[in-house]
Protein backbone atom coordinates (compact mmCIF):
# COMPACT_ATOMS: atom_id res chain seq x y z
CA UNK A 1 0.00 0.00 0.00
CA UNK A 2 1.56 3.28 -1.09
CA UNK A 3 0.68 6.97 -0.87
CA UNK A 4 -0.02 6.85 -4.61
CA UNK A 5 -2.62 4.12 -3.97
CA UNK A 6 -4.37 6.37 -1.45
CA UNK A 7 -4.17 9.42 -3.75
CA UNK A 8 -5.72 7.45 -6.59
CA UNK A 9 -8.56 6.01 -4.50
CA UNK A 10 -12.13 7.21 -5.04
CA UNK A 11 -15.25 5.67 -3.53
CA UNK A 12 -17.55 3.73 -5.83
CA UNK A 13 -21.02 5.28 -6.08
CA UNK A 14 -23.60 3.18 -7.90
CA UNK A 15 -27.30 2.54 -8.17
CA UNK A 16 -28.74 -0.16 -5.91
CA UNK A 17 -29.54 -3.60 -7.26
CA UNK A 18 -33.31 -4.04 -7.54
CA UNK A 19 -35.65 -6.99 -7.39
CA UNK A 20 -39.23 -7.82 -6.48
CA UNK A 21 -40.77 -10.15 -3.91
CA UNK A 22 -44.52 -10.81 -3.82
CA UNK A 23 -45.34 -7.37 -5.19
CA UNK A 24 -42.73 -5.53 -3.07
CA UNK A 25 -39.63 -3.84 -4.48
CA UNK A 26 -36.35 -4.78 -2.81
CA UNK A 27 -33.33 -2.46 -3.01
CA UNK A 28 -29.88 -3.51 -1.82
CA UNK A 29 -26.19 -3.05 -2.60
CA UNK A 30 -24.63 -4.21 -5.85
CA UNK A 31 -21.68 -6.56 -6.35
CA UNK A 32 -19.20 -7.12 -4.81
CA UNK A 33 -21.79 -6.84 -2.02
CA UNK A 34 -24.50 -9.44 -1.50
CA UNK A 35 -27.70 -7.61 -2.39
CA UNK A 36 -28.11 -9.70 -5.55
CA UNK A 37 -27.84 -12.87 -3.49
CA UNK A 38 -30.58 -11.72 -1.11
CA UNK A 39 -32.83 -11.09 -4.12
CA UNK A 40 -31.90 -14.47 -5.61
CA UNK A 41 -33.02 -16.25 -2.43
CA UNK A 42 -36.27 -14.29 -2.36
CA UNK A 43 -36.89 -15.15 -6.03
CA UNK A 44 -36.51 -18.83 -5.18
CA UNK A 45 -38.92 -18.56 -2.24
CA UNK A 46 -41.48 -16.69 -4.32
CA UNK A 47 -42.39 -19.92 -6.06
CA UNK A 48 -43.70 -21.44 -2.81
CA UNK A 49 -46.58 -20.64 -0.46
CA UNK A 50 -44.52 -19.67 2.58
CA UNK A 51 -47.39 -17.97 4.44
CA UNK A 52 -49.16 -21.36 4.57
CA UNK A 53 -46.23 -22.87 6.52
CA UNK A 54 -45.88 -22.52 10.24
CA UNK A 55 -42.78 -20.43 10.95
CA UNK A 56 -39.82 -22.48 12.16
CA UNK A 57 -41.21 -25.91 11.29
CA UNK A 58 -39.07 -28.55 9.56
CA UNK A 59 -40.74 -27.84 6.22
CA UNK A 60 -40.09 -24.10 6.54
CA UNK A 61 -36.48 -24.58 7.67
CA UNK A 62 -35.68 -27.04 4.88
CA UNK A 63 -37.29 -24.97 2.13
CA UNK A 64 -35.61 -21.73 3.11
CA UNK A 65 -32.31 -23.50 3.80
CA UNK A 66 -32.30 -25.07 0.34
CA UNK A 67 -32.89 -21.67 -1.23
CA UNK A 68 -29.92 -20.34 0.75
CA UNK A 69 -27.48 -23.10 -0.19
CA UNK A 70 -28.38 -22.78 -3.90
CA UNK A 71 -27.62 -19.06 -3.71
CA UNK A 72 -24.25 -19.77 -2.06
CA UNK A 73 -23.30 -22.19 -4.84
CA UNK A 74 -24.01 -19.38 -7.31
CA UNK A 75 -22.05 -17.01 -5.06
CA UNK A 76 -18.94 -19.19 -5.24
CA UNK A 77 -19.37 -19.58 -8.98
CA UNK A 78 -20.19 -16.01 -10.05
CA UNK A 79 -19.57 -13.29 -7.44
CA UNK A 80 -16.70 -10.85 -7.85
CA UNK A 81 -15.83 -7.22 -8.45
CA UNK A 82 -17.85 -6.20 -11.57
CA UNK A 83 -14.98 -3.94 -12.58
CA UNK A 84 -12.92 -7.08 -13.27
CA UNK A 85 -15.48 -9.65 -14.48
CA UNK A 86 -18.57 -9.82 -16.67
CA UNK A 87 -21.22 -8.54 -14.25
CA UNK A 88 -23.52 -11.52 -13.48
CA UNK A 89 -26.14 -9.45 -11.60
CA UNK A 90 -28.82 -9.73 -14.28
CA UNK A 91 -28.54 -13.52 -14.16
CA UNK A 92 -28.52 -13.73 -10.37
CA UNK A 93 -31.64 -11.59 -9.86
CA UNK A 94 -33.63 -12.99 -12.80
CA UNK A 95 -36.88 -14.87 -12.26
CA UNK A 96 -35.78 -17.34 -14.95
CA UNK A 97 -32.68 -18.28 -12.94
CA UNK A 98 -34.85 -18.86 -9.88
CA UNK A 99 -37.25 -21.06 -11.85
CA UNK A 100 -34.30 -23.12 -13.10
CA UNK A 101 -32.88 -23.61 -9.60
CA UNK A 102 -36.25 -24.48 -8.02
CA UNK A 103 -36.04 -27.83 -9.79
CA UNK A 104 -33.17 -28.72 -7.43
CA UNK A 105 -35.30 -27.74 -4.41
CA UNK A 106 -38.19 -29.87 -5.63
CA UNK A 107 -35.87 -32.89 -6.15
CA UNK A 108 -34.05 -32.20 -2.85
CA UNK A 109 -30.76 -32.12 -4.79
CA UNK A 110 -27.84 -29.72 -5.13
CA UNK A 111 -26.02 -28.72 -8.34
CA UNK A 112 -22.23 -29.16 -8.63
CA UNK A 113 -20.34 -26.81 -6.32
CA UNK A 114 -16.98 -25.09 -6.66
CA UNK A 115 -14.13 -24.67 -4.18
CA UNK A 116 -15.36 -23.26 -0.89
CA UNK A 117 -14.11 -19.77 -0.10
CA UNK A 118 -12.98 -18.54 3.32
CA UNK A 119 -15.71 -17.19 5.61
CA UNK A 120 -15.85 -13.56 6.61
CA UNK A 121 -15.21 -12.32 10.11
CA UNK A 122 -18.04 -10.89 12.20
CA UNK A 123 -16.49 -7.46 12.86
CA UNK A 124 -19.25 -5.44 11.24
CA UNK A 125 -21.61 -2.63 12.25
CA UNK A 126 -25.04 -1.86 10.82
CA UNK A 127 -27.37 1.13 11.18
CA UNK A 128 -30.98 1.36 9.96
CA UNK A 129 -32.74 4.70 10.16
CA UNK A 130 -35.84 6.46 8.80
CA UNK A 131 -37.62 9.77 9.34
CA UNK A 132 -41.19 11.00 9.03
CA UNK A 133 -40.48 12.53 5.61
CA UNK A 134 -39.80 9.08 4.18
CA UNK A 135 -36.00 9.33 4.06
CA UNK A 136 -34.37 5.96 4.77
CA UNK A 137 -30.79 4.75 5.12
CA UNK A 138 -29.49 1.20 5.53
CA UNK A 139 -25.76 1.50 6.28
CA UNK A 140 -23.33 -1.36 6.88
CA UNK A 141 -19.62 -0.93 7.58
CA UNK A 142 -17.18 -3.79 8.04
CA UNK A 143 -13.65 -4.08 9.29
CA UNK A 144 -13.55 -7.70 8.19
CA UNK A 145 -10.92 -8.61 10.75
CA UNK A 146 -8.25 -6.42 12.27
CA UNK A 147 -4.66 -6.71 11.04
CA UNK A 148 -3.16 -5.27 14.22
CA UNK A 149 -1.36 -2.65 12.10
CA UNK A 150 -1.82 1.03 13.01
CA UNK A 151 -0.22 3.77 10.90
CA UNK A 152 1.90 5.90 13.21
CA UNK A 153 0.31 9.26 13.91
CA UNK A 154 -2.98 8.47 12.17
CA UNK A 155 -4.59 6.15 14.72
CA UNK A 156 -6.68 3.87 12.51
CA UNK A 157 -6.39 0.11 12.18
CA UNK A 158 -5.93 -1.49 8.77
CA UNK A 159 -8.23 -4.37 7.98
CA UNK A 160 -7.13 -7.89 7.14
CA UNK A 161 -9.49 -8.79 4.30
CA UNK A 162 -7.09 -10.27 1.77
CA UNK A 163 -8.09 -13.72 3.07
CA UNK A 164 -11.58 -13.08 1.73
CA UNK A 165 -10.30 -13.28 -1.83
CA UNK A 166 -10.14 -16.64 -3.57
CA UNK A 167 -6.43 -17.58 -3.66
CA UNK A 168 -6.95 -19.66 -6.82
CA UNK A 169 -6.27 -17.70 -10.02
CA UNK A 170 -8.89 -17.38 -12.73
CA UNK A 171 -11.94 -17.24 -10.47
CA UNK A 172 -14.35 -14.27 -10.25
CA UNK A 173 -13.10 -13.45 -6.74
CA UNK A 174 -9.37 -14.09 -7.36
CA UNK A 175 -6.82 -11.56 -6.11
CA UNK A 176 -5.91 -8.65 -8.43
CA UNK A 177 -4.46 -5.15 -7.90
CA UNK A 178 -7.16 -2.57 -7.19
CA UNK A 179 -9.87 -5.21 -6.98
CA UNK A 180 -12.55 -5.30 -4.31
CA UNK A 181 -13.24 -8.64 -2.64
CA UNK A 182 -16.79 -9.90 -2.27
CA UNK A 183 -18.63 -9.28 0.99
CA UNK A 184 -21.75 -10.50 2.74
CA UNK A 185 -22.86 -6.93 3.39
CA UNK A 186 -26.41 -6.45 2.10
CA UNK A 187 -28.25 -3.45 3.58
CA UNK A 188 -31.75 -3.40 2.17
CA UNK A 189 -34.86 -1.24 1.81
CA UNK A 190 -38.22 -2.80 0.91
CA UNK A 191 -40.94 -0.77 -0.82
CA UNK A 192 -44.67 -1.43 -1.10
CA UNK A 193 -46.44 0.60 -3.78
CA UNK A 194 -43.40 2.87 -3.93
CA UNK A 195 -43.39 3.57 -0.19
CA UNK A 196 -40.71 2.19 2.18
CA UNK A 197 -41.98 -0.38 4.68
CA UNK A 198 -38.70 -1.90 5.93
CA UNK A 199 -35.11 -0.71 6.36
CA UNK A 200 -32.75 -3.44 7.50
CA UNK A 201 -29.24 -4.89 7.57
CA UNK A 202 -26.99 -6.93 9.80
CA UNK A 203 -23.53 -7.75 11.09
CA UNK A 204 -22.16 -11.27 10.85
CA UNK A 205 -20.01 -12.05 7.80
CA UNK A 206 -21.72 -14.14 5.13
CA UNK A 207 -24.57 -14.79 7.57
CA UNK A 208 -25.60 -11.15 6.99
CA UNK A 209 -27.32 -11.83 3.69
CA UNK A 210 -29.27 -14.78 5.06
CA UNK A 211 -30.39 -12.76 8.06
CA UNK A 212 -31.54 -9.89 5.81
CA UNK A 213 -33.48 -12.36 3.68
CA UNK A 214 -35.05 -13.81 6.85
CA UNK A 215 -36.17 -10.36 7.96
CA UNK A 216 -37.71 -9.50 4.59
CA UNK A 217 -39.57 -12.83 4.45
CA UNK A 218 -40.69 -12.52 8.09
CA UNK A 219 -42.13 -9.10 7.30
CA UNK A 220 -43.76 -9.90 3.95
CA UNK A 221 -44.78 -13.54 4.43
CA UNK A 222 -45.58 -13.64 8.14
CA UNK A 223 -46.66 -10.04 8.80
CA UNK A 224 -44.19 -9.62 11.67
CA UNK A 225 -43.25 -6.32 13.27
CA UNK A 226 -39.66 -5.12 12.97
CA UNK A 227 -38.83 -6.41 16.45
CA UNK A 228 -40.46 -9.79 15.83
CA UNK A 229 -38.75 -10.12 12.44
CA UNK A 230 -35.26 -9.72 13.89
CA UNK A 231 -35.92 -11.73 17.06
CA UNK A 232 -37.41 -15.06 15.95
CA UNK A 233 -35.02 -18.04 15.56
CA UNK A 234 -32.96 -18.18 12.38
CA UNK A 235 -31.00 -20.74 10.41
CA UNK A 236 -28.29 -20.62 7.74
CA UNK A 237 -27.14 -23.08 5.07
CA UNK A 238 -23.93 -22.05 3.31
CA UNK A 239 -21.90 -25.19 2.70
CA UNK A 240 -21.99 -28.68 4.23
CA UNK A 241 -24.09 -28.01 7.34
CA UNK A 242 -27.51 -26.50 7.89
CA UNK A 243 -26.82 -24.36 10.96
CA UNK A 244 -29.70 -23.63 13.33
CA UNK A 245 -30.00 -21.62 16.49
CA UNK A 246 -30.32 -23.79 19.62
CA UNK A 247 -34.10 -23.52 20.07
CA UNK A 248 -34.59 -24.84 16.53
CA UNK A 249 -31.70 -27.32 16.59
CA UNK A 250 -32.89 -29.25 19.64
CA UNK A 251 -36.48 -29.25 18.39
CA UNK A 252 -35.86 -30.24 14.76
CA UNK A 253 -32.54 -32.13 14.75
CA UNK A 254 -33.94 -35.66 14.51
CA UNK A 255 -36.62 -34.77 11.95
CA UNK A 256 -34.20 -32.98 9.61
CA UNK A 257 -31.53 -35.66 9.97
CA UNK A 258 -34.24 -38.17 9.07
CA UNK A 259 -34.61 -36.24 5.80
CA UNK A 260 -30.90 -36.77 5.08
CA UNK A 261 -29.70 -33.29 6.09
CA UNK A 262 -26.52 -32.61 8.07
CA UNK A 263 -27.38 -30.11 10.79
CA UNK A 264 -25.41 -28.18 13.39
CA UNK A 265 -26.14 -26.14 16.49
CA UNK A 266 -24.98 -22.52 16.08
CA UNK A 267 -25.83 -19.74 18.50
CA UNK A 268 -24.61 -16.96 16.15
CA UNK A 269 -26.65 -16.42 12.99
CA UNK A 270 -25.90 -12.68 12.51
CA UNK A 271 -27.19 -9.63 14.38
CA UNK A 272 -29.95 -7.64 12.71
CA UNK A 273 -31.36 -4.17 13.04
CA UNK A 274 -34.52 -3.00 11.32
CA UNK A 275 -36.98 -0.14 11.09
CA UNK A 276 -40.54 -0.91 10.06
CA UNK A 277 -42.66 1.81 8.49
CA UNK A 278 -46.45 1.84 8.11
CA UNK A 279 -46.87 3.51 4.69
CA UNK A 280 -50.41 4.70 5.55
CA UNK A 281 -49.78 6.31 8.95
CA UNK A 282 -46.01 6.89 8.82
CA UNK A 283 -45.68 5.11 12.16
CA UNK A 284 -42.16 3.81 12.77
CA UNK A 285 -41.25 0.71 14.76
CA UNK A 286 -37.72 -0.38 15.55
CA UNK A 287 -36.19 -3.79 15.99
CA UNK A 288 -32.79 -4.23 17.65
CA UNK A 289 -31.61 -7.84 17.60
CA UNK A 290 -31.70 -9.25 21.16
CA UNK A 291 -28.78 -11.58 20.32
CA UNK A 292 -26.16 -8.92 20.98
CA UNK A 293 -25.23 -5.31 21.32
CA UNK A 294 -27.11 -2.45 19.71
CA UNK A 295 -30.37 -0.70 20.39
CA UNK A 296 -32.86 1.81 19.10
CA UNK A 297 -33.66 5.46 19.66
CA UNK A 298 -36.25 8.02 18.54
CA UNK A 299 -35.71 11.74 18.11
CA UNK A 300 -38.61 14.21 18.11
CA UNK A 301 -37.65 17.54 16.53
CA UNK A 302 -41.10 19.19 16.62
CA UNK A 303 -44.20 19.14 18.77
CA UNK A 304 -46.24 18.62 15.59
CA UNK A 305 -45.49 14.94 15.23
CA UNK A 306 -47.86 13.16 12.87
CA UNK A 307 -47.04 9.64 13.99
CA UNK A 308 -46.25 7.87 17.26
CA UNK A 309 -42.84 6.22 17.62
CA UNK A 310 -42.19 2.90 19.30
CA UNK A 311 -38.64 1.74 19.73
CA UNK A 312 -37.45 -0.98 22.11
Amino acid sequence: MTLADLDAYTPDVYDPVRGTYRGHEVLSNALPGSGAQVIEILNLLEGYDLPSLEHGTADHVELLGRAQILSFIDRRRYHGDPGFIDDPTDILVSKDRAAELRAFIDRRELPPDVVEEPPEGPDTTHLSTADREGNCVALTHTLGSASGVVTEGLGFTWNNCMFQFNPVAGRPNSIAPGKARITGISPAIVLRDGQPILVTGAAGGTRILGAVQHTISNTVDFDMSALEAVSVPRWHWEDQLLEMEPQLYHHLKEELEGRGLDVANDAFVAQLHAVGIDPETGRLTGGADPRGWGGGSATVSSSRVRWPSQLP
